[in-house]
């Protein structure tokens, strides 16, 4: 999957650009529903760049991130999964959000329900099975 299998969305519609905030969103649904949910949502700034934030999940000291790729110049891999990851460290991230039962029931009952569906839907079709 890329940016054009959503580019009817304004909130896909250029990832990893910009998109950091709701694939952490979906990914932490994903993850949700297939069994984990000791995890956090966490938000950071990139120095010397307190106008960009960014978003990804924390499984403990493991850092998720799938968007870590957007930032020009920062040279980051499209997938991070790593104990301290040292760029995730110099972010000086924060915990925004536990991602327990109580956030996913928020996610779901929202106003953006139907949006958080559809594209997790969308993005679940697109998932091939592991062998």
């Amino acid at each position: 999957m890329d940016s054009t299998d959503f580019s009817d969305t304004n909130w896909l519609k250029r990832f990893p650009k910009d998109s950091c905030d709701i694939t952490s969103k979906l990914l932490g649904l994903y993850f949700f529903d297939n069994g984990l949910s000791d995890f956090e949502i966490m938000r950071g700034t990139l120095p010397g760049k307190d106008s960009d934030k960014h978003h990804w999940l924390q499984f403990g000291h493991i850092d998720v991130d799938i968007t870590a790729d957007q930032f020009d110049g920062e040279n980051q891999p499209a997938v991070i999964i790593a104990g301290y990851s040292p760029w995730h460290l110099a972010l000086d991230g924060h915990t925004l959000k536990q991602f327990d039962h109580d956030y996913y029931r928020q996610l779901m009952e929202s106003d953006q329900t139907q949006f958080f569906r559809d594209m997790y839907t969308r993005i679940l079709t697109n998932i091939e099975p592991s062998p």
